[in-house]
């Protein structure tokens, strides 16, 4: 791959020019699975993480009112 712009037959070829198609095919693929399966499956793991921490926190914080709440009762 040469990382460049050229002319070719009249038409401006900018950014990446392939010395083969597998070249082109094997750079195709390479940023499709970086860009988006790799990414996606980063997002999908630190989303279901931040959703684990908040239904902990949801957990915890019920059972500090259910708490409060039967000392409430318990006093009248």
């Amino acid at each position: 791959m040469v990382v460049s712009s050229a002319v070719i037959d009249g038409d401006c070829h900018s950014y990446e020019l392939y010395n083969s198609q597998a070249e082109s095919m094997t750079a195709t693929l390479f940023y499709l699975i970086f860009f988006y399966f790799i990414i996606l499956s980063l997002f999908i793991f630190c989303y279901w993480r931040i959703l684990i921490a908040i239904r902990r926190q949801a957990r915890v914080m019920a059972s500090h009112s259910a708490a409060g709440t039967t000392n409430e009762l318990n006093r009248e």
